[in-house]
């Protein structure tokens, strides 16, 4: 099974192409479609060709604008109490109404009665925008997540011995910054490109294979001695 990419940033679509192989997770495919004023790019249509023998899924993210990152801890510890809990426990946290929140919760035990929970929310306006955006694309995403959850995961992947990282992605028009500490996703924020091309404290980790083909880069920072 193969895990097929979107992320539409501004006037491109990107898209990646993955398998998990022996050796780990393979990339087999990256390619970057402008988005012209006057015709919709159909990513899938262009390259259902590669694409005609390989069993795939779409996955997609939302924009980092549109999701929160909360923190809370329950007196629980039963996984299906604190799911059951967590969008009364939130309300105060999140600002939408508590029939349009949607959570995606990390759980990490603290001790034999409690556990910290990392959310990220977003609303079902947002996501159901984001869906009728890929719509547009004729793409139809089994999985959707949010761009600071593949930046986490990028980093789990790429270092996986660090524990505490700070990553900027620059792309077309902005940046996004997400903080990773003791393994779990902190924070993250967007920001104006022109902040990374002027501050010199940032430095990067670079393919330059991959950059060319994605229009890419990534700022990995380690947090701490």
């Amino acid at each position: 099974m193969y895990a097929l990419g979107l992320h539409v940033e501004d006037k491109t679509v990107k898209v990646a192409l993955l398998h998990r192989g022996k050796k780990g997770i393979e990339i087999d495919l990256l390619r970057t479609f402008p988005l012209e004023a006057q015709e919709v790019v159909k990513p899938l249509y262009i390259l259902s060709p590669f694409l005609a023998d390989k069993a795939y899924a779409i996955a997609t993210g939302l924009d980092a604008s549109d999701v929160l990152l909360r923190e809370t801890v329950l007196k629980l510890t039963r996984k299906r109490a604190i799911l059951a809990a967590l969008p009364f426990q939130v309300e105060a946290l999140v600002p939408y109404a508590l029939e349009e929140i949607i959570l995606l919760p990390f759980l990490t035990p603290r001790d034999k009665t409690t556990t910290d929970v990392s959310l990220v929310a977003t609303s079902r306006t947002l996501l159901e925008k984001h869906l009728g955006a890929c719509e547009i694309l004729d793409a139809s995403p089994d999985w959707t997540t949010a761009s600071p959850i593949a930046l986490w995961r990028w980093a789990e992947w790429i270092f996986p011995k660090e524990r505490s990282l700070l990553i900027c992605h620059s792309g077309e028009e902005k940046n996004t910054y997400v903080a990773i500490s003791e393994g779990r996703l902190k924070g993250a924020q967007v920001g104006s490109k022109k902040r990374l091309e002027s501050d010199p404290v940032f430095f990067g980790h670079e393919d330059e294979t991959r950059r060319s083909e994605a229009s890419t880069f990534f700022g990995v920072f380690r947090c701490g001695a």
